[in-house]
């Protein structure tokens, strides 16, 4: 059993080994409470983990449980985040998230998140699971957000072609976002699908400039 302490972060971990043959049991498990996530530790992350850190660049502070097993039928990681207060950007659409708390569950080969963030001063819902998390993994996210403010923040997090498409019409108000993403195999690419409700905005197109309200 050891302990350890980095700042405000707490560290333990302890394990055992049953046996000393060719297929011994092994399992090691421990915590760390009060993990800021910041440049520091993205900083020490191997190569590989680095490509994902930037993916979605989190910030913010955590509580972490993590087992890691081993047997005859192979390893069998198990691990739990609870986000105390995260933020993070998909680097496909680089809207910032604030404010995120819930739980990220690893068990085996599943990944699973329930989590609530803020966008704006809105609550953003995100749910989902991946099967065998990384490149090949399958599986489904939603994301949920009623009364979002249509502003810079938003606009700017879309592609520069859509960005202009939307200035022409000089949107004002909010809409609610419902997005899913899916994929059922490997090999094929993941499917966006996302649905935008317009909650009676306002908004004047550039080329005939006449103004029209409660759009919906």
């Amino acid at each position: 059993h050891a302990t350890a302490r980095s700042r405000r972060t707490l560290l333990a971990a302890q394990g055992q080994i049953e046996g000393y043959e060719s297929n011994p049991h092994f399992q090691c498990q421990g915590s760390a409470k009060h993990l800021t996530l910041d440049d520091e530790v993205a900083n020490v992350l191997p190569d590989a983990w680095k490509e994902h850190w930037n993916r979605y660049l989190p910030t913010g502070e955590i509580h972490a449980n993590f087992q890691l097993g081993y047997d005859e039928t192979g390893w069998h990681p198990r691990c739990d985040i609870e986000c105390v207060s995260l933020a993070f950007t998909h680097y496909k659409f680089p809207y910032r998230m604030e404010e995120a708390t819930g739980i990220i569950s690893l068990r085996d080969d599943v990944l699973s998140l329930q989590l609530e963030a803020q966008a704006g001063n809105r609550p953003v819902q995100i749910a989902g699971q991946i099967h065998q998390p990384g490149p090949r993994g399958v599986g489904e996210v939603v994301v949920r957000a009623n009364a979002v403010t249509i502003d810079e923040k938003l606009i700017g997090a879309t592609p520069p072609k859509i960005q202009k498409v939307i200035d022409s019409f000089a949107p004002r108000g909010t809409v609610d976002v419902l997005f899913r993403g899916m994929r059922d195999k490997p090999d094929a690419p993941w499917l966006p699908h996302c649905v935008i409700d317009l909650n009676e905005i306002s908004m004047r197109y550039d080329k005939f400039p006449y103004p029209l309200h409660k759009v919906r």
